[in-house]
């Protein structure tokens, strides 16, 4: 209960029911009186009433039309008709019109209104507070959103900005590479392009993120030979280098609808994964295999690698933010999580089996967003 007293307004005619009521109740709440609707009206202009108990049979206006014509400027209030046994037409008016909590018949009987006043108000008393906690957490959560779009927006344009420096210091560090002949200054020059690079990629991946983070991205038809070509071009030097036999195999539909941008993201990061833990004996051929199976507007996507592959007491972790799974790991820790938040984003099932030293397979499975989203 609040610690200050409740406050109640009675409204009867009767001169005699209006004093055994004030002193009925007055030791219990603050209790106004009125002998009319339209006294009643006056009092709630000017006090703060949180209960109205209205006798019914009132010259002028009856205790129904009072309720019905205070309903629209004091929702809140509690309302309850005070009623003869003859008045039923009354008591279905109350409730139909003037949206009444309780109504009683007279005479009334003190301990059951008493109980009836103090239920309803600490009734009100907890819808208040709900509502208020509610629209707090409602503005909490506004304040949380504009937050996290400023921080988005922040984290997109630091990335953006940072990208052309980081190009050209290694378009430099390339540059030196065929003009400087000095090995120590050479030896520099490589290490600033190597950091240069790696830089880029953690940028990269922050604006897949960022990228994640939209709630529109736009949905295309994808002609899967066409969508791997392109995929597969910035790897062309990596899988060389490496020694890397990269193959793919298509089955079903030849298109999909889906969002090509996500299934970038997810195929990206797991080649690049592929790539990085690939077995690092010349004498063992290694191969990327990539398998796309399309179906009743279902799509499977399989990436198997016969690289080092994952510890089983690590499966479990390898889709965490920054987790790496080899000390030896190069990468930032973000590949994997990126990969899992993009199948969900595209609302698909990501799953992984592995052997040490022998395969390493990535499951996802998607549907297509033909039937639920417009096609671009």
């Amino acid at each position: 209960m609040k610690d200050q007293k409740y406050t109640i307004l009675y409204i009867d005619d009767e001169e005699s029911n209006l004093r055994a009521f004030q002193s009925t109740f007055m030791w219990d709440y603050h209790v106004f009186l009125a002998k009319s609707g339209e006294e009643g009206k006056k009092i709630l202009k000017e006090k703060e009433v949180d209960l109205i108990v209205a006798d019914q049979r009132m010259p002028g206006m009856t205790g129904v039309e009072f309720f019905r014509e205070i309903l629209h400027d004091y929702p809140e209030v509690i309302r309850i008709l005070l009623t003869g046994y003859s008045d039923l037409e009354a008591v279905i008016s109350a409730i139909n019109e003037g949206k009444i909590y309780h109504y009683f018949t007279k005479p009334w009987d003190e301990q059951e209104l008493k109980r009836a006043f103090d239920a309803a108000l600490e009734n009100s008393r907890l819808k208040k507070e709900n509502a208020s906690l509610i629209q707090d957490l409602k503005k909490r959560n506004e304040e949380l959103n504009n937050s996290y779009h400023e921080l988005d927006m922040f984290l997109y344009r630091a990335a953006h900005d940072f990208k052309g420096p980081l190009a050209r210091i290694e378009g430099i560090a390339k540059l030196a590479d065929l003009e400087i002949k000095d090995e120590q200054a050479l030896f520099y020059f490589q290490m600033m392009g190597q950091i240069s690079k790696e830089m880029g990629t953690l940028l990269e991946k922050l604006l897949m993120i960022n990228l994640l983070n939209l709630s529109q991205i736009e949905t295309k038809k994808i002609s899967f030979r066409e969508f791997f070509q392109d995929l597969l071009i910035p790897f062309e030097n990596d899988l060389e280098k490496n020694q890397i036999r990269f193959s793919t195999v298509f089955t079903g539909q030849e298109d999909f609808v889906s969002k090509p941008e996500l299934l970038k993201v997810i195929l990206k990061n797991l080649i690049e994964n592929a790539i990085q833990f690939s077995y690092p004996n010349a004498e063992r051929e290694s191969y990327i295999l990539l398998k796309t199976s399309c179906r009743n507007n279902k799509l499977e996507i399989q990436l198997e690698d016969n690289g080092l592959g994952i510890p089983p007491e690590n499966l479990e972790k390898i889709f965490e933010m920054f987790y790496r799974g080899a000390k030896e790991s190069k990468g930032h820790g973000l590949g994997l999580y990126i990969v899992k938040k993009a199948v969900e984003k595209l609302n698909g099932k990501l799953s992984v089996s592995c052997e040490l030293n022998k395969y390493t397979i990535f499951k996802i499975e998607i549907a297509s967003n033909v039937s639920n989203i417009e096609v671009k």
